[in-house]
This record gives C-alpha cells, sequence and structure tokens, in this order.
C-alpha cells in the first residue's frame, strides 16, 4: 500500500490516454464522413454555376466525386498501359510488315507484266515478219544463217500463237 500513490496517477494516466485516443478517433471518424459528404451543383437564373453540401432546389442535381487513386491502381493502370502500348506496337510492325510484303509482290506482279508484255510484242512481231512470204533464218550455234522451210515457219508461227493464246489474253498495250 505504499506505493499507492504512484498507482493511482498511473491509473489516471492510462484512462486519459484511452479517452484521448476515443476522442481522436471519433474525430477522424467525424471528419471523414464530412470529407465524403455529398456535393450538389446548380445554376442560377443568372447562369452562374453554384457548388454546395445541401440541395439548394429541386433542380440540383448531386456531383460525384472522384477520389484519388491508390499508388498499387496507379501501378496497376501503368502496367496496363504498357501492355497496350507494346501491343500497338507490335500490331503496327505487323501491318508494316504486310504492306512491305504487298508493295513487294506488286512490284513483282508489275515486273511480270512488263515482261510479259515484252514477250507477247516480240511473238506478234515474229508472227508477222513469217507470214509475209518471205525467205526467214536463224542463226546456228557456229554464227552461220540457216534459211526456215514453209514448215518449218508454219510451225514457228502456231508455237508462236500458241504462246500468244496462253500468255497475251486480257494484256493492254
Amino acid at each position: 500500500m505504499r506505493f499507492e500513490w504512484i498507482n493511482k496517477p498511473m491509473q489516471n494516466l492510462n484512462i486519459l490516454f484511452k479517452s484521448l485516443a476515443i476522442v481522436i478517433i471519433t474525430s477522424l471518424s467525424i471528419l471523414s464522413t464530412d470529407l465524403q459528404s455529398e456535393v450538389y451543383k446548380w445554376v442560377d437564373e443568372n447562369g452562374k454555376v453554384h457548388y454546395s453540401d445541401k440541395p439548394f432546389d429541386n433542380k440540383s442535381k448531386k456531383v460525384k466525386i472522384k477520389s484519388t487513386p491508390s499508388k498499387q491502381q496507379v501501378e496497376e493502370a501503368k502496367s496496363a498501359a504498357s501492355r497496350l502500348i507494346k501491343h500497338k506496337n507490335k500490331i503496327t510492325e505487323i501491318m508494316e510488315e504486310e504492306q512491305e510484303d504487298k508493295r513487294k509482290h506488286e512490284l513483282k506482279f508489275e515486273q511480270n507484266e512488263s515482261k510479259r508484255k515484252r514477250e507477247c510484242r516480240q511473238a506478234k512481231n515474229e508472227i508477222r515478219k513469217l507470214g509475209r512470204g518471205y525467205r526467214s533464218y536463224t542463226t546456228n550455234e557456229k554464227g552461220e544463217r540457216y534459211f526456215l522451210s514453209d514448215k518449218e515457219k508454219e510451225d514457228m508461227i502456231a508455237k508462236f500463237s500458241e504462246f500468244m493464246q496462253l500468255n497475251c489474253s486480257g494484256l493492254t498495250d
């Protein structure tokens, strides 16, 4: 019992700290509810916009206030944005490759068409030359002239005509 005077103030101090903690917690909860209170917006007859925590009239509209995103939400959004950017870049890369392939294909097609037109013109000229009735010749491996017989000319004309039927239909000069 000698130390009662020490225990009494300690008990009083504990009660004081507990009471203070309750007051702080209660105050914070009241403040947080005030922070989360509703906000209303209305426009007066002069067109001026007003905001208040209470509705002015039945035309007042409740305003939804967005909360600040958490660090985790920000990081998730950054991650999602990064994935979207990578995906967009990959799609762009694929589209550019497809366009390049298309350009190469078109160039090759144009080159083939040009070659086909040239070969068709040459076949047409050969048919015209062979069909004139003049003596025609070719050059052999030794560089000597070899004159064609009428039968050989007819066979060559048939060969060029067949080539033209197979390869030259639908071409425009």
